[in-house]
């Protein structure tokens, strides 16, 4: 089916972030068509989004929308945070739209080499590269501007905010969160669950579920969120 006149329903919404992904969606695979489900019981505010007059956009609250039909519909999730995205995932698997129905959304101007492998629900945004025999799992975000490594294994539902620089053989657990212009050495790991800071360097291992950053990049405290 032509893209341009097929639906593409967004899981949840985070409006002020909402222009970013419909743009994604048009860019990357020519997507104008969407319908926004939310998981929420009442509407949430759309400050911060301004739709372009070529998209048709419908917004459906919880409870206004039939799932029969979703099963074989293309989706992407809305939401971006670490925490978010899985609740989200597990909400809509109920009403039939699983890892196969998401689509990835790869801006052309990213770089991918040709062996990495990709799960679903990869946001890619602009200028980001990937290097080869990187693994990337399901519901990752990548924003602007990243660079990833050879041999970097990405977690599911990791966040790489933008400016990052991620070295070979950097592994990233489930739900981690790196924050904008982090730079990750060669070989380290982050934990599941563990937030990076904004600007750090990291030149050892930060274990699972804490918030961690700075100039070497320390641990500062436990992540209570995870």
């Amino acid at each position: 089916m032509d893209k341009i006149k097929e639906r593409l329903y967004v899981l949840g919404a985070a409006p002020i972030l909402l222009n970013v992904l419909l743009e994604l969606c048009e860019e990357s695979g020519g997507f104008t068509n969407f319908q926004i489900l939310g998981n929420l019981p009442e509407p949430v505010s759309l400050k911060g989004y301004q739709p372009l007059p070529e998209w048709a956009v419908q917004f459906k609250d919880k409870g206004t929308y039939e799932h029969d039909l979703f099963g074989k519909s293309s989706c992407c999730l809305g939401v971006v945070g670490a925490y978010s995205k899985p609740l989200v995932y597990e909400y809509f698997r109920a009403m039939g739209f699983d890892r196969e129905n998401y689509v990835n959304l790869i801006h052309p101007t990213a770089y991918i080499s040709r062996s990495v492998k990709l799960e679903n629900g990869l946001q890619l945004e602009s200028n980001s590269t990937i290097a080869a025999r990187t693994q990337v799992g399901f519901g990752v975000n990548i924003k602007r501007q990243a660079s990833i490594g050879h041999h970097v294994r990405i977690g599911d539902y990791v966040t790489v905010n933008p400016g990052v620089t991620i070295c070979g053989e950097v592994d990233l657990g489930d739900q981690s969160i790196i924050g904008p212009g982090v730079t990750i050495l060669c070989g380290k790991k982050i934990g599941a669950n563990s937030v990076i800071g904004a600007g750090s360097v990291v030149t050892k291992d930060i274990p699972e579920g804490v918030i961690a950053y700075g100039n070497p990049c320390k641990v500062i405290r436990d992540n209570i969120q995870s």
